[in-house]
């Protein structure tokens, strides 16, 4: 029997955490390509990293297709390979068939991307390229997720490659939140990037500037991206004065800790 890691280690509080997540991407779907700039410019970053395939018709599995911004780089990259692409939003996977319609070379897969590895779609299957762009921060095991794609997915020899956000992004709005007395509490630091042999690792930031605060709140819920382990209502008195902190001392500037990383 193939050895299968996440299941097991699985709490009811991260699966409560995740389908907080994918309803936040369900509500986003319809106009997530408007406020995508940011990830926009990470997915193109990440595409100048693809990986000749030379096998005749490479396989490539994208964990969290979204609207398919990446997907269709892949595309272009690979116009002969087997696309097989994932997410855990039956209105984002709609978005992305509407760009890359279904064919024997596309299909889709939606389910929880830390659970793809006893989806009964791809058991038994390997493939040559997993890749992912801003989905692994979402990730509740993350280390133990990465380890069951390669025992149990990636072809011999074959590449993960993902990009993902680290705990400093968004840090501005954070300290904002704090100043104003909110609780304590990040997106991204309770999962940093897990510790392994990477065949390469970048990690940079990317500066996004907002006219002001409200312009900031309303692009991260535009995407989706809002939510996090352990959050608790903010009233908004403190919402409008980290609104106000962030705009006087932080300029209303926003930052993507990016990383860029090949297994």
């Amino acid at each position: 029997m193939r050895p299968i890691y996440p299941d097991s280690i699985s709490r009811p509080e991260d699966e409560i955490f995740k389908q907080r997540i994918a309803d936040n991407f369900t509500r986003a779907a319809q106009d997530y390509d408007r406020h995508a700039q940011a990830q926009a410019r990470i997915s193109q970053k990440l595409a100048g990293y693809l990986p000749a395939l030379t096998a005749p018709q490479a396989s490539v599995l994208e964990i969290g297709c979204g609207t398919g911004i990446f997907s269709a780089e892949l595309r272009h990259k690979y116009p002969k390979a087997h696309l097989t692409l994932n997410d855990f939003s039956k209105e984002m996977i709609d978005r992305c068939r509407e760009k890359l319609p279904e064919s024997e070379n596309t299909r889709y897969c939606l389910g929880d991307g830390e659970k793809l590895t006893t989806d009964p779609l791809l058991r038994d299957r390997r493939y040559d390229l997993i890749v992912s762009n801003l989905t692994f921060q979402w990730f509740t095991q993350q280390s133990a997720t990465i380890a069951a794609y390669r025992a149990n997915l990636l072809t011999p020899g074959g590449m993960l490659l993902f990009s993902s956000l680290g705990e400093e992004t968004f840090g501005a709005w954070f300290e904002s939140l704090k100043e104003a007395g909110a609780p304590i509490f990040t997106n991204f630091s309770h999962n940093p990037p897990p510790k392994t042999d990477y065949k390469f690792f970048e990690r940079f930031q990317m500066v996004e500037n907002y006219p002001d605060g409200l312009s900031f709140l309303k692009n991260v819920k535009g995407v989706g991206a809002h939510g996090s382990k352990g959050q608790t209502p903010i009233s908004r008195s403190i919402l409008e004065k980290a609104i106000r902190i962030f705009e006087e001392k932080y300029r209303a500037v926003a930052i993507y800790d990016v990383i860029i990383a090949a297994i």
